[in-house]
């Protein structure tokens, strides 16, 4: 694996530990909510799960790919972590207000 996508691994991995402990604190906030508005938060953090998810699997598939990571594969994974970012700030105005 080069460097830079070494780099890449351990930034991602740091920022997923942190996306999971914030994703703790909101279930922990959201189970003292009342039921109306547990649904929505509820799917929400689901969906936000699931991308955590995906984005791990893209990680590792560009892990595996090392030096030899295709460009096709890196954009899927820069993708895949935009829209991670963006539901998390979207998230985050939501149960952090």
């Amino acid at each position: 694996m080069n460097r830079d996508t070494e780099l890449l691994k351990e930034r991602a991995e740091a920022q997923l530990r942190e996306w999971k402990g914030r994703l703790e604190a909101w279930q922990a906030k959201l189970d003292q909510q009342k039921a109306g508005a547990e649904q929505s938060s509820r799917e929400t953090l689901a969906s936000l799960r699931a991308q955590v998810e995906q984005a791990r699997e893209r990680l590792a598939q560009l892990q595996n790919q090392g030096r030899d990571a295709s460009g096709e594969l890196r954009k899927r994974f820069d993708k895949a972590w935009k829209e991670l970012e963006d539901g998390f700030e979207q998230a985050r105005r939501r149960f952090e207000r």
